[in-house]
C-alpha cells in the first residue's frame, strides 16, 4: 500500500499538484490501513502559485474493502494564492468517502460536514458564508457495465446563510449532472475548463431548489460556455417571492415580478443575459 500511496503522489505530481506532510504516518497493518497527515499541504504549478494547508488529514481503508477509503479532516483549511490567504474553511466535523475502481481511479466521492463556516475574497471583498449541515456526493455516472465521463451529483445544505444573501437561513438542494466533468477529475484550472468546453461539456440541473423564510425557487436548465468562455444555455426559475433573489443577484429589472408559482427562463446567448426578448445584463468571460 505504501508503494500505491507514493505512485499516487507521484502522479499528482506530474499534473502539477505537490502533495506533502511535516510528518506523515502508516499503522493498523494487517486487519485495516491507516495513514495520518500532519500539515498536510498541496501546492499546485501554475502561474498563481496557489495552495492549500491543513492541519491534519487521515484516512483508513478496512483489508477486506481497500477500494473503499474513509477520511476524517482536522481543519482550519487554508488556501493561498500568490502567498495571499484567499480563503478560510473551518468545521466541527468533516467527513469523506473515497471509492476506487477496477483501475484504481476514483469513481465516487461523498463529503459531509457540521457547522462549516467559509470566509473568502472576491474582487477585493472579504465574503462570509455558514452552514449547519452541508453534503457533496459525485459519482462517474455508470452506462451498462462500464463507467461514463460525465459526472452525477447531489448537493444539500441546511441552515445556509451568507451576508451576500441578507434574511433568513436557507435550505438547499441540487442534483444534476455535469457531461464530461472527468476532465476536472485530471486536469486543473483553465486548462480543465477549456478541455471541457472542446468537449461541448454542459451542466444539466435537473433541480435546484431553494427554501427560505417565505420564498421557495427551483431552478433547471442547462449551461454550457461558448466560444467567448462566456455561459450560454438556458436556466428555467419558478417559485414565490423572487424579488430579493433578483435583486441580490444586480437583476433589478426583474425585482417587480411578484406573481405567484411565477416561471422566468433566463437565457443566456451572445455574451448576453435575456428575459425572452430583453436584455438585462452583459456576461463576462470566465477566462
Amino acid at each position: 500500500f505504501r508503494s500505491r500511496l507514493e505512485a499516487m503522489i507521484a502522479d499528482e505530481a506530474g499534473k502539477g499538484r505537490f502533495w506533502s506532510c511535516d510528518d506523515r504516518k502508516m499503522a493498523g497493518y494487517p486487519f485495516r490501513i491507516e495513514i495520518e497527515c500532519i500539515h498536510a499541504r498541496v501546492k499546485d504549478s501554475d502561474a498563481s502559485q496557489s495552495e492549500a494547508r491543513l492541519s491534519r488529514l487521515g484516512a483508513v481503508a478496512q483489508i477486506y474493502d481497500p477500494s473503499l477509503i474513509i477520511i476524517e479532516a482536522q481543519g482550519p483549511l487554508v488556501v493561498f494564492s500568490n502567498n495571499q490567504q484567499i480563503a478560510l474553511l473551518e468545521w466541527r466535523s468533516l467527513r469523506s468517502s473515497l471509492h476506487m475502481n477496477g483501475n484504481k481511479d476514483p469513481d465516487r466521492l461523498s463529503l459531509v460536514g457540521d457547522d462549516v463556516s467559509l470566509q473568502f475574497q472576491l474582487r477585493g471583498q472579504t465574503h462570509n458564508m455558514a452552514t449547519t449541515h452541508g453534503e457533496l456526493h459525485l459519482r462517474l455516472k455508470p452506462v451498462g457495465e462500464t463507467l461514463s465521463d460525465d459526472v452525477e451529483f447531489a448537493i444539500k445544505a441546511a441552515g445556509l446563510s451568507a451576508e451576500m444573501m441578507p434574511g433568513p437561513a436557507a435550505q438547499v438542494e441540487t442534483t444534476g449532472t455535469i457531461e464530461h466533468g472527468k476532465y476536472f477529475l485530471n486536469l486543473k484550472g483553465q486548462e480543465a475548463l477549456e478541455t471541457w468546453r472542446q468537449a461541448k461539456g454542459r451542466v444539466q440541473l435537473d433541480l435546484l431548489k431553494i427554501s427560505r423564510g417565505e420564498q421557495n425557487v427551483d431552478v433547471t436548465g442547462s449551461l454550457a460556455l461558448d466560444d467567448q468562455r462566456k455561459i450560454s444555455g438556458q436556466i428555467d426559475v419558478s417559485g414565490k417571492g423572487l424579488d430579493d433573489v433578483f435583486k441580490s443577484q444586480g437583476l433589478s429589472k426583474l425585482s417587480g415580478l411578484q406573481a405567484s408559482n411565477l416561471k422566468v427562463p433566463l437565457i443566456f446567448t451572445k455574451g448576453f443575459l435575456l428575459l425572452g426578448p430583453f436584455k438585462v445584463a452583459e456576461l463576462p468571460s470566465l477566462y
